[in-house]
């Protein structure tokens, strides 16, 4: 290599460093004066974008718009509540085997109480003004409650205390005890829907369901002769009937099947009290091609006392305003005291909110 030619290239190669060197520099000034171009506007950028719109964004529009943001059971305390285990006496109380399905909710706070709803209340007989004790958040969806009162049967008056609300509700009664056939007949009566409290076998054998209970030990032959003939004794007018207890008959899809085979025969539908998560009678539902409806908002007692009554049902309005219904069960005896008359104080704060009222049979209608 000439000496000119060493020259012209260690003159380019002198070049290239300046620029390389340029460039670094206004590389480095440009960071300087553009701080949003930080890694995690990077790593944001990655998620990729829709018709302008982030896919991170575009979701949670579409969770807003179909309502998913909603939580009614955020703050409310341990969602566990819903499926409180307390053992059954024949006068009332929820089998549970500590697994019950807890209901889908998004992590998300819920909205605020109606501000009118917290401070007064106009009532409708004398038009007047008046506070209000009651916290209730204004209906949306549609959301309509499905009442039904469990463990009738044992008690008339008791009973009787319940036919007075304003509202449609349903009024399950156990087969074989004391007054079963006396409670039907005020049921229909009053022209409330009349349900059948079947009896059935727990996983816990220490719990006795009562007279008239579907057994392990029975076959379908004998368990459909069993539901009929309970179905019967209540004098007509059944319209559906629920399980008293029985998470080890609803875990059995042969055995809840065959009770779903009496329901499909006698056009009523079956309610599921969810007394185990196991439960396969919607499945058999699906199976047998007959109505099979879910509790799906808390008991309302297994603490009987007013202020925990009231909580059950404030969660059971946010249910149904996510979910547009909430099937809701009490029961008769134990909450007499209590029940007939927060309802009736509630009843037209809940009208005025835009709560509807109906009875389970009539929930496929819809």
């Amino acid at each position: 290599m000439t000496e000119k030619n060493k020259i012209y290239l260690l003159s380019g190669i002198i070049v290239f460093v300046c620029v390389l060197i340029l460039g670094l520099n206004f590389l480095l000034n440009y960071m300087d004066n553009h701080p949003s171009s930080s890694s995690d506007e990077i790593e944001n950028t990655e998620i990729g974008e829709v018709g302008g719109m982030k896919e991170e964004d575009d979701y949670s529009a579409f969770k807003s718009e179909k309502g998913f943001d909603e939580n009614p059971f955020e703050n409310l305390g341990q969602i566990d509540k819903f499926n409180e285990s307390s053992v059954a006496d024949g006068r009332g109380g929820a089998e549970t085997d500590g697994m019950a399905e807890k209901p889908v909710h998004e992590e998300k706070t819920p909205e605020k109480k109606s501000a009118a709803s917290d401070s007064a209340f106009v009532d409708p007989d004398s038009k007047k003004v008046r506070p209000s004790p009651f916290k209730i958040p204004e209906a949306k969806n549609g959301a309509t409650l499905y009442f039904v009162f469990d463990d009738g049967g044992h008690n008339v008056e008791n009973l009787e205390k319940y036919m007075n609300l304003p509202f449609p509700f349903a009024v399950s009664i156990l087969p074989g005890v004391a007054r079963s056939a006396e409670c039907a007949a005020l049921v229909r009566k009053n022209g409330k829907e009349l349900m059948l409290h079947q009896p059935m076998q727990a996983e816990n054998l220490e719990l006795s369901p009562g007279p008239r209970a579907i057994t392990a030990m029975m076959g379908t032959k004998e368990i459909v002769q069993l539901v009929s003939d309970n179905i019967d004794s209540l004098g007509g007018g059944v319209m559906g009937l629920n399980n008293h207890e029985g998470s080890l008959i609803t875990s059995n899809i042969i055995k809840i099947g065959a009770v779903l085979e009496v329901c499909k025969a006698r056009k009523i539908y079956f309610l599921d009290s969810k007394t185990t998560a196991r439960s396969k009678a919607y499945q058999a539902g699906l199976e047998l091609d007959t109505a099979v409806l879910l509790r799906s908002a808390p008991f309302l007692d297994n603490e009987v006392d007013r202020d925990s009554i009231l909580t059950r049902i404030y969660e059971s309005l946010d249910y149904a305003n996510v979910h547009e219904k909430a099937i809701i069960i009490g029961h008769v005896d134990k909450s007499s005291g209590i029940i007939p008359e927060l309802l009736s104080e509630m009843y037209p704060e809940l009208l005025l909110a835009g709560y509807k009222f109906d009875v389970p049979s009539r929930i496929n209608a819809k």
